[in-house]
């Protein structure tokens, strides 16, 4: 499995013989805990707040990988902190980063999730 957030890399994988190549994004998801989703133009405070590494390539590779399939991420992350958590925990995961690169003057995506607890029937 191949996983890539850059045009260009499905060709250069597929030219090597290494599978199949999918199109998605490694970032950090920063999940914000709120009472209400705001409404238009409304601040609200959070409640909380903690951080995932995320981004359906990512989330896709690791778990691939979780089940003893032999997984390439392809694709590329900022040379900073988020970034460098990213790449840890796929490592960890043992997805392999032969395809990944590390960019100096570019920022690690992020995403933002408020997580209304007003829904939360538990």
């Amino acid at each position: 499995f191949f996983f890539q957030a850059e045009d260009g890399i499905r060709d250069f994988c597929l030219s090597r013989g290494l599978g199949d190549v999918y199109k998605r994004q490694a970032n950090s998801d920063l999940f914000l805990r709120v009472n209400n989703f705001p409404k238009p133009g409304e601040t609200i405070s959070a409640l909380d707040q903690f951080s995932k590494n995320g981004g359906k390539g990512a989330n896709i590779a690791v778990a691939a990988s979780k089940l003893k399939t032999e997984t390439y991420f392809a694709g590329q992350v900022g040379n900073e902190e988020l970034g460098k958590a990213l790449e840890q925990e796929m490592s960890e995961a043992d997805v392999k980063l032969d395809y990944l690169r590390r960019l100096d003057n570019v920022k690690t995506g992020q995403a933002f999730i408020l997580i209304d607890l007003s829904l939360i029937h538990i």
